[in-house]
């Protein structure tokens, strides 16, 4: 499954997934006050430190740092 999803999809099955939390995190972020723990819950992620390191990695700040932008 995995070389076929990459092979289709241009990448990697647990990247996918992890952009796709992200961007649902990067909504509430933006339309939500529920704190980042909060969110990181919602999206899926029960390690707030995890959480911040993989945000940090696909959008290059942290969650705090996008909120803060009003992007």
């Amino acid at each position: 499954f995995s070389k076929l999803f990459h092979e289709e999809m241009g990448e990697t099955f647990s990247k996918y997934v992890a952009r796709l939390r992200v961007e649902k995190a990067k909504q509430s972020l933006k339309h939500s006050t529920l704190k980042i723990y909060e969110i990181a819950l919602q999206v899926g992620y029960n390690d707030f430190r995890h959480f911040v390191k993989i945000f940090k990695e696909v959008e290059g700040m942290t969650p705090a740092q996008y909120r803060d932008q009003g992007v």
